[in-house]
């Protein structure tokens, strides 16, 4: 069985610093932004053994708010990407999950790599 996975997510920050300057010991420059983004992830999880498992995911993050997306940081009004990670397991219980996140090219270049 291949279970199948929609998320919906939605982040504010309020009076995020996007830049701040120091002169003689006193704040010189203060710009504060509110910004927000939706993300919307489909998926699939697959665990061919008790032991070891994948995830593949499609990744769609929307601005609401602001000059940039918050992740990934970007001044464009979305970005689409691609999710994968595998999950190992050992015996006594420890796991082992690593993540990649994959943005296609036409929004954002490059690519993340988290050890989770």
């Amino acid at each position: 069985m291949i279970p199948i996975v929609v998320r919906y997510e939605r982040v504010w920050l309020r009076d995020h610093i996007s830049e701040l300057a120091f002169a003689n010991g006193v704040i010189t420059e203060l710009n504060l932004e509110r910004l927000s983004q939706d993300r919307v992830t489909i998926g699939a999880n697959y665990k061919p053994t008790p032991q070891f498992g994948w995830q593949f995911a499609y990744v769609h993050n929307r601005r609401l708010e602001g000059d940039t997306l918050i992740f990934p940081e970007t001044d464009q009004s979305s970005s689409n990407g691609f999710l994968m990670g595998w999950t190992f397991s050992f015996r006594g219980g420890l796991v082992n999950k690593t993540a990649v996140y994959l943005a296609l090219p036409e929004t954002h270049r490059g690519f993340y790599f988290r050890h989770l």
